[in-house]
Formats: structure tokens, C-alpha cells, sequence
């Protein structure tokens, strides 16, 4: 936990110093993207997904690193929520698709992270497991994104999208789901690897 502390600190003095974009970051503006409702009615569904978010979100402290990677991070802008601000960073191609922190709240992240849809994820997990030097993440077209917030006892997922999201959309998307605007559709816990739906839990 104190590492964790420690790293998220080190985040939340990127933002103070507001570094802008570097020449040579993986950015696109992505024109649309389309927010996926998932079909949790299935008995299996709280399986399938919690394959997907342990390609995605599977330890805080890996994520943090992926995080802390990103040096310097390229800035998609800033936006407002709770009266602090909110520096939106991220590549493509590298860690977390998008993520936002707030000096104000630097133990919460906000991540837009990639990872098979639930219908193929069991089957690339145990193609995972069966070689696991393989990029199997690489291989598959079926993704979806997930918006979270990781705070210190699992990541709380808002939404589901296709694609990554316009700066202008993932801000909005950040700021209603950091202000309580959105309802959570599931909780992960990254150590435990269990998901909590909100009318079952696996």
C-alpha cells in the first residue's frame, strides 16, 4: 500500500506541473465510439466477465506501473469534477488506453483500460494459460474498453465502450462517473480477482 501511496503521489505532481503533450505520442481523436450494454442475465456472465477484467485490470500495482511509465505523459486536456481538476493523459498503445487523476484525490484513478469482450475471454484465458508467451491480447479484434475508478479497495466500473471514446466524451464520461452521475455496473477486486455484480455476486 505504501508503494501504491507513493507512486499515485508522484502522479498527482505530473498534474501540479502540467506538462503538455510530447512530440511523438501514440494520439488520435477518436470521432465516436458506442457505449455497450452488456447481457448480464446469463448464468455465466459474472465469469466471462471477470476473464475480461483480469486481462485489463488485473493488479492495481501493475497498473500503477503502467501508469507510472508514462513519463512524460501525453495530456489530452483537463476537465473539472468536485472542484478539482482532472489531467486526462494516455496512448493508444500503451497501459491504460486513457486515465485521469486529480492532485486533490490521488488514490483514485480513473482508467479507460482494453480487454476481450466476456463472450471470447474465458477462451483466450485458457489459451493463455496453455502458452503463456503468447500476446493474446493482440490477437483478437472482439475488445471492448471499460471505465473505471481504482480506489483502494477494487476498481468500480461505469461504463462499457467499443472504442476509445472522443477527449470530449471521456471527460464527460470521467466527470459524471466521479460525481456519482453514473451507476456502478460492476466492482473488481484486482487481488481477490472476484466481481460483484449489483444483483449477484461471483
Amino acid at each position: 500500500m505504501k508503494t501504491r501511496i507513493t507512486i499515485l503521489a508522484a502522479l498527482s505532481m505530473t498534474i501540479a506541473v502540467a506538462a503538455p503533450a510530447q512530440a511523438g505520442c501514440d494520439k488520435f481523436e477518436h470521432a465516436s465510439a458506442t457505449i455497450l450494454s452488456l447481457d448480464s442475465s446469463g448464468k455465466d456472465f459474472a465469469a466471462s466477465l471477470r476473464a475480461s477484467l483480469i486481462f485489463g485490470l488485473d493488479k492495481r500495482g501493475v497498473m500503477a506501473h503502467a501508469l507510472s511509465a508514462q513519463q512524460p505523459p501525453c495530456s489530452h486536456g483537463s476537465f473539472i469534477a468536485n472542484n478539482g481538476s482532472y489531467g486526462l493523459f494516455g496512448e493508444d498503445s500503451k497501459g491504460p488506453a486513457r486515465w485521469a487523476i486529480s492532485a486533490a484525490t490521488p488514490d483514485a484513478v480513473i482508467v479507460l483500460a482494453a480487454m476481450p469482450l466476456p463472450e471470447t475471454a474465458p477462451a483466450l484465458q485458457q489459451q493463455y494459460k496453455d502458452n503463456p508467451g503468447i500476446p493474446v491480447m493482440a490477437n483478437t479484434r472482439a475488445m471492448m474498453f471499460a471505465l473505471a475508478i481504482s480506489t483502494s479497495d477494487a476498481y468500480r466500473i461505469y461504463r462499457y465502450y467499443d472504442d476509445i471514446p472522443s477527449d470530449a466524451v471521456m471527460k464527460l464520461d470521467m466527470c459524471k462517473a466521479v460525481t456519482g452521475q453514473l451507476a456502478v455496473l460492476a466492482i473488481y477486486d484486482a487481488d481477490k480477482r472476484t466481481v460483484q455484480l449489483p444483483d449477484k455476486k461471483e
